[in-house]
Parts: C-alpha cells; structure tokens; sequence
C-alpha cells in the first residue's frame, strides 16, 4: 500500500479522494450507502494507514456502517499495514454482535469466491501439461535443539488434466506434538461442479467438499458462528503474524569462502544458481485491550509460570521489539473509540501524530525476527511454476496454512528460474526449507505412473532427454471400502479450515501449556535415561545385536541367553522411543513458549 506523500491539510481535499472514508468518519450512513449504490468510488481504497473504509468503521464502532459496508460486499478478509484482517479488529472492539457480523459475511465471501475463482484454476489445469513431482518439506529452526526435533515429510503430487491428488503422511502439529498420519486431498474439476475430498486412509474415510461454479445453495443466514466460537475469540489473546518484506533482497552467492563466480548447486540432477535471502522480518503483534482484567492477569500468570520453568532453556531467545500501548497525557478518553480526539485531517496525517489513531486503547506487544535463507532457482527444471505449480498450491492452501505461506513467499517477485529449493518463515523460531524431486518418477516411479522418455523436441541431435509421464486415472478414486463423512456445512469446521487457522494454533499451544509440568517429563525421562544406562552397563550383548552372526551363533549355542538379550533389546527399544518422545515433548514446549509473548 503506497503512502500519501503530500499531507492533507482539510476536510474537503480528504473528501475528494476519499469520500467513502469521510461517510463513515462522520457515521453519515445515508450518503455512504448512496455513494456505494452509484458505484462510482472504490470501496476497498486504503487510507493513509491501510484501511479500507470497513476496517475503519469497525475501529470507530460504527455498527450500522458496518452492516452498509457488507451490504455492498465490502471484503470482509481485508487487512490494513500492521496485518490485522477484519475479525481481529472486531476482536478488538470485545463486541460480539460485530464479531460474528464480520466472520459470517467473511466465510459467505470466501465460499463464494472460491467456487467463483475455480474456473481460473480450473483452465490452468487442463492448458498445463500432466505431471508427477514430490515436494520435500523439512521444518528448521535457528535454534539447534528445536531443528534437530523437528519433522520432515514428502508431498506427493499427481497431476492429469484437471485432476489433483497430494498425499502426505503429516498431518499437523496438535496438542504440543506433530501429529503423523496417512492422508490424501484430492480434487477432480468439473464443468459444472468439482469435487475436493479429503481423505484419512488411516481410518478409511473421507471428507467431501463439492464446490459448483457460482454455487448460490450456500446462504449467508446459514453461516452464523456459533456462540462457541465467538467466545474463545472474545477470550483469548489477539495475535496476528505478518511477513514484512518490504526490504527483501536477493544476492547471487559465491564460490568457495564467497569469492569467486556465481555458485552453482546440483540439486537432484539440475544445475540451480544459489541466492541468498535477506531483508526479511517475521513480526508478531499481540493485543489484549479487549480482554477484562482478569483474562489479562489470567494469560499473564500463565506464561509467567510457563516461562518460569523454562527460563533457561528459553534464555537463546531474543524478543527484537516490544511495543505497549503508553499512558500518553494525550490520551482525552480511555474508553472511546477516539481516545485521542482527533480530527478527520489528524487522521489522514500519520506521519505528523504518529503515536496516535483511533480505535479502542491498544494494549499491545510487538517480537519480531529476522529471516535470512538461501534459495536455489534452475533455468531447466521442466516444470512451469505459474502454470503447473501454482495452481496446485492454490488449491492446497485452502486446507494448509504452510501452502498459503509458501502461496504467499512465491507470490514475492523472486528471481528467474524455477524455485527448486527455497525457504519460508512459518513462525518466529520454525522455518520450513520446501525442496522439489522425483520429477514424473524418474528417480523412483511410484503408484499409477508411467514414465516416459522424450527427446527435445526439435533437436535431433541432442542426447538429452525429458522425462514426462503418463497418470493413470484410478489414481484419483476413493477406494470403494472407505467411508462417506458426507458433505459437511457445519460452520465449525468452516472456521477451523479458515484464514484463522494459525492463530488458533498458536492459541492452542498456549492454552496447553496450562496443563502440562515440563518437571514431571524431565523427571521421567532422566529416569528412563538411568535404566537405559544400567541395561547397556548390565548386558554388553546389546552392543552386538545387530551383527546377524551374532544372532545366529547364540540361536544355535544358547536360546536362554538369545531369549534374554531379546527381552533386553525390546526394553532398550521401549527406553529410546519414550526419551524420544520425551525430547520431543520437550522441545516442542519451548517452540510454543517462543510464540508467547511477554
């Protein structure tokens, strides 16, 4: 959002640019729903700091411009410079009626626009040549004990026409742990209606999602958050994660100690120039104005304590910023939605009060963290990002957070080339490094592929080959043994599926560490980790159970003793997976505790 450079100095210049603004400035609602009815002015015009004429009612309160607003279609996901959308200013105004308004009429436009931008993808999948292709995610962290932790996974993606099928076997992080499974999403476009099915081959059934062009069956009165929701979001603290990557820069590496020619990798047979990325900042804003007093030493006493035990483990992190809002003797009334009084050119003028804005008093908190990666992009991988990639990932990151952040990432204007390895920020201290392979199968040729060898077109010549493939349909079935979930329209796993996705996650981890006591697990893992200790001390067979002829002499001498060793190995077995989980446990409580803000 570019900035106003020249200052307005009344009201008649803010009216010229931005009538729709000065209609709800002035809670003039008459002229604003005329204004919106001629359709003469842009509706999501950004003011000088961000906001669309919605966001600004809702930071004044002005309820019933709000309603005119949605009314008229007002993008109700709209974010202003900080990140904060739609519903977490209605979260901060603590007023529910204007909190469910917002997320009903968000969930109403975001069903309707993507059964409305489907025929987009839809043309892009069919024009795109087929593919096979597996996405390497690897999850990192600057800090060395939560790297090592860490989980990595594979996406396998199939492509045929307008069909798409990604499998993965990682499901999510919940409850302090990532949670492993064995899953499919697939999605067959149609003319008229397609079908997106989310698949547990774990529990043999299925999710189906059936998303018809300009599909109008779904009504807005249908979407009402439940009293549920709108409690947790009223209840817990308001954060918002952003990517700021205004500075963004993107340098050409080095040979050997970075001097030299430009480096050049190898990665899984294609040549990629290597640049490394810089200028970005992963910054996290939490607020706690709507909140009363209790909640707030509620939330307060609860990282005290998390951090408290924890302490030292957490001493490596470093909070870059932190921002309240002061007790300023500006303030003229804490309680109004305009606690500084200013005038509408006060507003439109940031940059001569910049301490100040409307809106509830904000009692804030600011962290954020530099992000520096490297990224690999290849002048030959045979795959067209735009064109066969992208509208993959956009469909995906209607069902993962980490698709949208990497929708997001390459969305940046990166450099030429085919990102074959590239890095995301996912949160303040947890990276994740995205790596393509196995084009078409070639390096291994998996499920319903068939690989295929061709010669570049138009070089007789050449001696190098493209590998393409051919993708069995049956691949995009749902076995017929598996169960139908059925269509589900309940608003509540509309909302889990939603743009809020990793702010509840972040909720969540905090709300876990309330009942958990790091000592207790430190307690049994050093436990586990003594008599682990005493079986190797007590049994030096454990040391040579791998070696089959090991195996094979006490089988024919002494079955006792074979008996024995097995019962030790399978307590030793026992032993390494509880101080694995133990560790994991561990160090994935740090990870929570690090997007916790003080």
């Amino acid at each position: 959002m570019a900035e106003l450079l020249l200052p307005f100095t009344n009201e008649k210049e803010i009216k010229e640019k931005f009538p729709l603004h000065l209609c709800v400035w002035n809670n003039n609602n008459v002229e604003l729903d005329n204004l919106l009815k001629s359709k003469l002015y842009n509706h999501e015009a950004v003011d000088p700091h961000g906001r669309t004429p919605l966001l600004l009612a809702i930071a004044l309160g002005h309820t019933d411009a709000v309603k005119i607003l949605l009314n008229h279609k007002c993008d109700a996901s709209a974010t202003d410079k900080q990140g904060w959308n739609a519903t977490q200013e209605a979260v901060g105004t603590g007023d529910p009626d204007l909190l469910s308004l917002i997320i009903q009429h968000r969930e109403y436009q975001q069903f309707t626009l993507k059964s409305g931008g489907i025929t987009e993808i839809l043309e892009l999948l069919e024009e795109a040549d087929d593919f096979y292709v597996e996405m390497k995610w690897e999850f990192l962290s600057w800090v060395p004990l939560i790297s090592r932790m860490c989980p990595s996974d594979s996406y396998k993606i199939w492509k045929s026409g307008a069909s798409v099928r990604v499998d993965t076997t990682l499901a999510g992080f919940d409850h302090m742990s990532w949670q492993r499974g064995n899953k499919s999403f697939i999605f067959k476009g149609g003319a008229r209606c397609s079908h997106f099915y989310d698949i547990d081959h774990d529990t043999k059934s299925y999710w189906k999602e059936s998303i018809n062009i300009r599909d109008e069956s779904v009504k807005l009165s249908s979407l009402r958050p439940p009293a549920s929701v709108i409690n947790t979001r009223l209840n817990s603290a308001n954060v918002t994660t952003v990517l700021d990557h205004e500075n963004i820069s993107f340098t050409r590496q080095k040979g050997f100690l970075g001097f030299g020619s430009d480096k050049i990798d190898t990665i899984n047979g294609y040549q990629a120039k290597v640049f490394a990325v810089s200028g970005v900042e992963l910054v996290t804003r939490t607020r706690l104005e709507h909140l009363t007093q209790s909640d707030i030493n509620r939330i307060q006493d609860e990282r005290q304590q998390a951090e408290s035990r924890m302490l030292s483990m957490l001493s490596f992190i470093h909070k870059t910023e932190t921002e309240e809002c002061p007790n300023s003797p500006d303030v003229k009334d804490i309680d109004s939605k305009n606690p500084y009084c200013m005038s509408i050119v006060d507003y439109f003028n940031p940059k001569l009060h910049p301490n100040k804005d409307v809106g509830r008093l904000r009692k804030m908190t600011l962290v954020s963290q530099k992000f520096s990666a490297t990224l690999a992009l290849s002048d030959t991988f045979p795959l067209s990002l735009q064109d066969q990639i992208l509208p993959v990932i956009n469909l995906m990151a209607h069902s993962s957070s980490h698709f949208a952040k990497l929708r997001d990432f390459i969305a940046l204007q990166l450099p030429a080339g085919f990102p074959l390895k590239i890095e995301i920020p996912l949160f303040r201290v947890l990276n994740a490094r995205v790596t393509f392979n196995n084009l078409n199968g070639k390096e291994n040729c998996p499920e319903g592929v068939i690989t295929l060898d061709e010669s570049k077109p138009n070089d007789s010549v050449s001696t190098d080959y493209v590998t393409k493939c051919v993708i069995d349909k049956s691949i995009f079935e749902v076995y017929r043994n598996y169960r139908d979930m059925g269509v589900d329209t309940s608003f509540h796993d509309t909302y889990d599926r939603g743009e809020e996705e990793e702010e509840l996650l972040q909720l969540a981890i905090q709300q876990s560490l309330i009942s958990t006591d790091p000592f207790d697990k430190c307690v049994r893992s050093e436990e586990l980790n003594q008599d682990y200790h005493e079986l190797q001390s007590n049994d030096a067979t454990l040391d040579y159970l791998r070696d089959v002829s090991t195996l094979d002499y006490l089988r024919d001498n002494d079955e006792e003793q074979l008996r024995k060793v097995l019962e030790l190995s399978a307590k030793e077995d026992i032993v390494i997976d509880q101080q694995i989980r133990d560790e994991e446990d561990e160090l994935q409580r740090v990870l929570a505790l690090s997007l916790i803000d003080t």
